[in-house]
């Protein structure tokens, strides 16, 4: 869902501190996504044109 003006996503910063936190929490869940891909899971959906267009983007751990 579109919540800012006009359709459009909204941006904001991230403040400094949270920067290291941020990526301490995201190491173990990338590993986590990582595991899941050897096991065959770890894949999202997405819209039809997408999945069309970028056949494996639903297991990269950018879309996670």
């Amino acid at each position: 869902m579109r919540q800012g003006k006009g359709g459009k996503d909204r941006a904001t910063l991230l403040p400094a501190r949270l920067h290291e936190p941020l990526r301490a929490h995201l190491e173990p869940v990338r590993s986590i996504h990582a595991q899941d891909l050897r096991e065959g899971f770890g894949e999202v959906w997405l819209p039809d044109a997408l999945a069309r267009k970028l056949p494996s983007a639903s297991r990269e751990w950018v879309w996670q």
